[in-house]
């Protein structure tokens, strides 16, 4: 074991100061063991199957390597199918079918690849006895159909059909066969125990002998040829005559033989192996690997694929020799200097030495280099030893003008004359000392006018020019380009590759600045930055650079390989290629780039070297194993010499070739597929398949819509560039392009829609070269059952039926809906005949109610108060008022229903209207209105008197009522000769009508607007006065703008009239008719505005200060002028016409109580209530609501606004008045209560409401239980009321007089008195005991209530008691 290792390691060293280049020892040896994965080191016996599989026999179970790994098979008692039989395993073949036959101790076992199954044969679990090492052989013809040879039953052939063996006639059945084998023309070769050697030819069951040979003992069969030994050690060869012809006699028994390279190699059964050539003649050929090996016992030769030897040895694993294969001339190893343990950075020619800039060992002189030589002896001198300022020497280059400049990390640049063999530093060069300081040159790049540019690490780019002055090197022009954010600056100072462009432009590769292009005439620099824009550099991280010569400009990053077309750099977004490990490349650092002779381009990364085709983009991968120094090089460390040799400098030496003379392998190997799991169905771990180039699988696969998915493992079947394969694979039908996977075979898809796919892959031979595309299967995913076209069509059936039955059942639903909608027509059409009737009558109801309200008021006090004359008045006038309504109601149906008639008499018109246009003019100064009328005279003809007196009324009654004080009415009435028609112009100012709503103006009971401007009601009057105005032949029309509104009447006057229509009558009145003059009338002295009557109570009110006051909101001054006769002896009264106006008088002076009425314009009963109540200064006051509206749900909305008393129109006033005094005097009573001692038992002992008591008692009770906490406030109060801040507000300060916080004061105070009077303690303990806490406030509340201090008081309260 020990000399297998010594005899490895001494195959790659290097002896003294040799470079090897292509005569480096011819034989790599490589050994796989336990280590490795091998089950077993001892190995019986190896087969290469048609796949290329290498299977080895060990005495612990069968293996199976793939070039990367081993796939052990091994006994397993629960599972018979997925193992062999015996781990003992001595034989290997393959049949015809591909199955992979095993022999072991006890018995056959046959393994299915695809199934990754085995089948077994003979193994019995009957015990045996005398079981030998060799008890079953494997055997096959060249037809590949298998035969076992068995101690006891002889040699049997297997019957594929049957799946059995039978017995094979053999003759000589009675001499026991040791070993038995096909040769390549199908004879049998039998040896018999007894050293008898036959060969028979086979037909069928037919055996011929040909010939015996005797005294052999054992016979080996390589490259055609058949030889045998006897018990002497002789060895016999067999030529084609069946002539055996005597070789040599061995000092050792021979164990196998095999040919290999045109040699033949002998394995001693003992250990060792020897090399003869193709006339048994001893050979040097291999003497090295014999020598290596001569200790090792081998047991099995198999000539493997790509030139590959298989040794199976006797403990110590297997042994794979190959042959070596460097094309690279490799210096890493330089006597005793120890010179190229540093990193090579730069290379220089200087005569016939060859320059190695190091970093660390400065420059290394090779004398007599000759880099086409394949072997030479070399004496690394180091020429600048202790010269040079810094040993890490970055940058060598020989100039036109016969100079090599260094660049190192000392400062400035050292140059050597070659003519006068002298090094010169930057100190000594002539001018150097006026010079800005620089240092770190990493690139040089000389201009054909020998100026040299240099690439700094820090100090930008530096322009220089020397020359000769005699004997010394003198500056001639200098100049510095540094980065200032500008284009006159580089992108970054550390600058590492330079190169030529065309157009007198340079190419400078940054570090992290990107990738700079300088214009030398215009001195600007342009800068292409990475991630900038789609088709940018793969990274800024510039490290390298070269022009080829097709103008493409190659471009080394960190992060990948870049190359773009020097003519397309000129666009505003040049598009730069990009080459990355996803496209082959095996490591992303690009260190160093070239180009050889046949136009490949050469890069140099941290994983080998890589050959590029520019054309194809195929891309070739060299690595250590393939004689590089290591795998990892580096930055800019690269040269071509004049006969194209190539040179890339490396962390441990560096490497030469000529790139013509590698030679790229153009086979492929096969590739192996494991792991395979199409969607649930896993195949079984140990199943293989095998898939040749340009060979199409046999595999297919359906899988259903939950298993959309597959995975598995591609491996090139490789041995000796496993690890440089790469991969693609594409699933047609699913991916838009190749996926390029590198060197990793896993592959994996998931979620894949239903369809018809194929799945296809290609890799590559670890030379670049790839397959054609191939199919590894096809693939179907299923759609579900419900998705699919026969669900569609069934789908389709039963939809077809289902709107067959569902247009059947429609057809006698559309029968029934359609007789259903029709009594359904006729019922909502009497509903809303009754609603419209109910409607009607509820409105003309609320119409109707004022003057009842007022007649019913009046009649009362007429009654107490006999010669009032106003209330005789007020009668007479309500009653003509309820009796125009009413007839007017009665004219109106009529008119609906067509049954109103013409009646014409001939008229003098203006005197008419004057009449009744005159009777306005006292409520125009009651509303101090401006009242202008403008009728034309000597108007006359023929009208209908009645109807155009109830058209002029109703349409001044509206402009009148929706007027407020202080506006106008203007009355204009023209005829018109032209048009023969009579025109009535009514226009009233301070009030509005939505532009929308104009032609609602004439519907009953119309009500539009929202402001006290805007608010415009009617009931009947206009409706009726429209129906009058068509009965006419007339128009009448509205409009609103300007804030004021306009109605138009226009009405024919005809010259003559049919006699029908024409009222017989003496003489025609002109006044107005009574009915209109007894509305209209009013008894002045008592109904005055609200303003006036608000002086007088005012003074009133003054006069008798402890006389409650009650405030009346009403838009009607007869309501008003009512209610204030009916309770003004008893009460002060004040009046306000809406809310608002009440509102604004509350600011001033605050009522007892209120009553209102609640339809109101401006601001409602409603509104003002909810004012009223929400407002903690008036929370309190009594509030009686008065409304036509008196159904319970009104009522309800009455309450809900926080009403106390709801009163339905018309009332009766002694009603009125008891509700008023009942309000009062509850409130008062309720104020009371608190100005007593004990509040509580007052509460309890009072007669009042069980709601109001229970409210105060929870009150009183939780602020006394609480009355030390002196945080107690009216929050605390709501939530254990569990009220809302106004509802509580209000409660309290209704039943109380209080705000919350006065409340919880006077509780304490009164708290604070009891203690004064029951207890004995002091001042100090009662008002902290009560929840004060501060003292004055205490002492300064306290008097307040009870005018005197706290001791004042506990005196004169013991005196009362004493």
């Amino acid at each position: 074991m020990k000399s297998v290792r010594l005899a490895i390691l001494l195959a790659f060293i290097f002896i003294g100061a040799k470079v090897f280049a292509n005569d480096e020892p011819p034989f790599y040896i490589q050994q796989l063991d336990n280590r490795n994965g091998l089950s077993n080191s001892a190995i019986n016996a190896l087969f290469n199957d048609s796949d290329n599989l290498l299977w080895i026999a060990t005495w612990d179970g069968l293996n199976l390597y793939d070039g990367t790994s081993f796939h052990v098979f091994n006994y397993s008692k629960e599972n018979n199918t997925s193992s062999i039989g015996n781990n003992v395993v001595q034989q290997i073949q393959q049949d015809k079918n591909g199955f992979i036959w095993i022999s072991t101790i006890e018995g056959l076992s046959r393994y299915s690849k695809h199934t990754g199954t085995f089948a077994n044969y003979f193994y019995t679990h009957s015990p045996r006895l005398g079981i030998s090492e060799r008890e079953y052989a494997l055997l096959n013809d060249s037809s590949k159909n298998i035969y076992c040879l068995t101690r006891q039953h002889g040699l049997l052939f297997y019957d594929f059909k049957r799946d059995s063996f039978v017995s094979c006639k053999v003759p000589f059945p009675d001499i026991k066969i040791s070993r038995a084998v096909f040769d390549e023309t199908n004879r049998l070769w039998l040896l018999r125990q007894n050293g008898t050697l036959e060969v028979y030819t086979v037909n069928k069951d037919q055996y011929t002998l040909l010939r015996q040979f005797r005294n052999a003992n054992n016979f080996f069969i390589s490259n055609n040829k058949v030889f045998y030994t006897t018990a002497t050690k002789e060895l016999y060869a067999v030529d084609a005559t069946l002539k055996a012809n005597f070789i040599s006699q061995f000092p050792n028994a021979i164990k196998a033989i095999t040919s290999y390279k045109d040699h033949f190699l002998v394995a001693w059964s003992t250990h060792g192996f020897a090399v003869f050539d193709q006339n048994f003649h001893p050979s040097d050929f291999m003497k090295d690997e014999v020598s290596g090996l001569q200790n090792t016992k081998i047991t099995s030769w198999e000539n493997g694929t790509e030139q590959i030897l298989w040794c199976g040895t006797d403990g110590n694993g297997l042994i794979k020799i190959f042959p070596e294969q460097k094309y690279f001339g490799s210096v890493n190893s330089a006597g005793n200097t120890q010179a190229f343990n540093k990193s090579v950075r730069a290379f220089c020619e200087n005569g016939n030495a060859l320059w190695v800039g190091t970093k660390g060992s400065g420059i290394i002189s090779l004398p007599k280099f000759n880099a086409s030589s394949t072997s030479q002896d070399i004496a690394p001198e180091k020429p600048f030893a202790g010269e040079l300022d810094n040993n890490n020497v970055f940058a060598l280059f020989k100039g036109i003008d016969n100079l090599i400049y260094i660049g190192t990390d000392a400062k400035g640049i050292s140059v050597y004359d070659p003519s006068r063999k002298v090094l010169i530093k930057w100190d000594d060069i002539a001018g150097s000392d006026e010079l800005p300081s620089f240092a770190s040159v990493y690139a040089i790049l000389q201009d054909e006018d020998s100026s040299v540019w240099l690439g700094t690490s820090g100090y930008g780019l530096i322009h220089i020019s020397l020359q000769r002055q005699n004997e010394k090197i003198a500056v001639k022009h200098f100049e510095q380009y540094v980065f200032d954010g500008t284009s006159k600056g580089p992108a970054n100072d550390i600058i590492y590759a330079l190169e030529h462009g065309s157009e007198n432009k340079l190419w400078i590769g940054c570090r992290y600045g990107g990738l700079n292009l300088f214009d030398k005439k215009e001195k600007t620099f342009r800068i292409f930055k990475a991630f900038s824009y789609e088709g940018s550099l793969s990274h800024n991280d510039v490290l390298a650079l070269y022009k080829d010569q097709h103008n493409r400009v190659w471009i080394g990053t960190s992060y990948g390989l870049n190359w773009i077309n020097e003519s397309n750099i000129n666009s505003p977004q040049p598009y730069f290629t990009k080459i990355t490990t996803a496209d082959g490349l095996p490591n992303n650092t690009i260190h160093a780039i070239t180009e050889d002779n046949d136009q490949h381009i050469w890069i140099s990364t941290n994983k080998g070297l890589v050959k590029i085709n520019p054309e194809t983009l195929a891309i070739s991968q060299f690595q250590q194993k393939d004689g590089l120094q290591s795998n990892e090089f580096c930055d800019g460390a690269v040269w071509k010499d004049a006969n194209g040799v190539l040179f890339f400098g490396g962390i441990f030496g560096f490497n030469y070739f000529e790139p013509n003379k590698i030679q790229l392998n153009t086979s492929f190997p096969n590739l192996l597929i494991t792991g395979l799991q199409p969607g649930s169905k896993a195949t079984d771990e140990t199943g293989l398949y095998v898939l040749k180039p340009n060979e199409n699988s046999s595999l297919q696969y359906t899988l259903s819509r939950r298993e959309n998915f597959f995975e598995l493992q591609l491996r090139a079947l490789s041995f000796s560039n496993a690890e440089k394969c790469e991969y693609a694979y594409y699933l047609e039908g699913y991916d838009k392009k190749w996926h390029y996977s590198g060197s990793d075979g896993k592959i994996s898809y998931s979620n894949i829609t239903p369809g018809k796919y194929t799945f296809k892959v290609k890799w590559s031979n670890g030379d670049g070269v790839w397959t054609n595309e191939t199919v590894l299967f096809p693939l179907t995913i299923k759609q579900y059952f419900w998705l699919t076209w026969p669900a569609f069509a069934l789908y389709a059936l039963l939809i077809s039926s289902g709107a067959i039955i569902f247009g059947l059942y429609k057809r006698s639903q559309f029968k029934m809906r359609m007789q259903l909608q029709m009594e359904h027509a006729l019922r909502t059409k009497e509903e809303e005949i009754h609603n419209e009737k109910m409607s009607f009558f509820t409105n003309i109801a609320h119409e109707l109610q004022t003057p009842l309200t007022l007649i019913v008021g009046a009649s009362e006090q007429n009654i107490q108060q006999k010669d009032d004359p106003y209330f005789k008045s007020l009668l007479h006038q309500q009653a003509s008022r309820l009796t125009y309504l009413v007839q007017q109601l009665m004219d109106f149906r009529k008119a609906e229903n067509g049954f109103l008639k013409k009646q014409f008499v001939f008229l003098d018109i203006s005197s008419f209207t004057k009449n009744i246009t005159s009777l306005f003019i006292p409520i125009a100064k009651q509303k101090a209105m401006k009242y202008n009328m403008a009728i034309d005279e000597n108007i006359q003809g023929w009208v209908d008197k009645d109807k155009l007196e109830k058209m002029l009324f109703n349409l001044l009654s509206n402009a009148f009522k929706h007027s407020p004080r202080n506006e106008e009415v203007d009355v204009d009435i023209q005829q018109n000769a032209t048009s023969k028609t009579l025109n009535v112009t009514i226009t009233n100012t301070g009030c509005h009508i939505p532009a929308d709503q104009l032609d609602k103006v004439f519907h009953r009971f119309f009500t539009s607007g929202t402001s006290s401007q805007e608010k415009f009601s009617s009931g009947i009057g206009l409706a009726f006065t429209r129906q009058l105005a068509e009965l006419l032949d007339g128009s009448i029309t509205v409009s609103s703008e300007n804030n004021y509104v306009k109605f138009c009447l226009s009405l024919p006057l005809p010259e003559t009239v049919d006699a029908a229509s024409i009222i017989e009558t003496e003489s025609t009145s002109l006044a107005p008719s009574y009915l209109l003059r007894s509305i209209i009338s009013s008894a002045e002295e008592k109904t005055q505005p609200a303003v006036a009557n608000n002086k007088m109570a005012t003074l009133d009110h003054i006069e008798n200060d402890n006389k409650q006051s009650v405030l009346i909101v009403d838009d009607e001054m007869p309501i008003r002028s009512l209610i204030r006769e009916v309770i003004g002896h008893l009460y002060i009264v004040y009046e306000a016409e809406n809310g608002t106006e009440a509102l604004e008088f509350m600011k001033q002076t605050q009522p007892d109580c209120i009553i209102s009425d609640v339809m109101m314009p401006d601001m409602n009963g409603l509104e003002f209530c909810e004012k009223i109540k929400e407002t903690p200064a008036t929370c309190h006051i009594p509030f009686i609501l008065l409304s036509a509206r008196g159904t319970i749900e009104h009522k309800t909305e009455g309450y809900e606004a926080g009403a106390d008393a709801y009163i339905a129109k018309p009332f009766h006033t002694e009603y009125l008045l008891v509700r008023i005094r009942k309000l009062l005097e509850y409130r008062k009573r309720m104020h009371d209560i608190f100005k007593k001692d004990n509040i509580y038992y007052e509460i309890e002992e009072e007669e009042i409401a069980d709601e109001d008591k229970t409210f105060l008692k929870n009150l009183v009770r939780f602020i006394e239980e609480n009355i030390d906490d002196e945080k107690l406030g009216g929050e605390e109060l709501e939530k254990h009321m569990c009220m809302s801040k106004m509802n509580f507000y209000r409660k309290i300060k209704a039943l109380s007089n209080m705000t919350p916080a006065e409340f919880i004061r006077h509780i304490r105070l009164k708290e604070a008195a009891r203690l004064l009077t029951t207890t004995q303690l002091t001042v100090s303990e009662i008002f902290y005991k009560t929840g004060f806490n501060n003292q004055s406030y205490f002492f300064r509340e306290f008097k307040k209530l009870y005018q005197c201090s706290p001791n004042e008081y506990r005196v004169s309260q013991t005196n009362i008691g004493g």
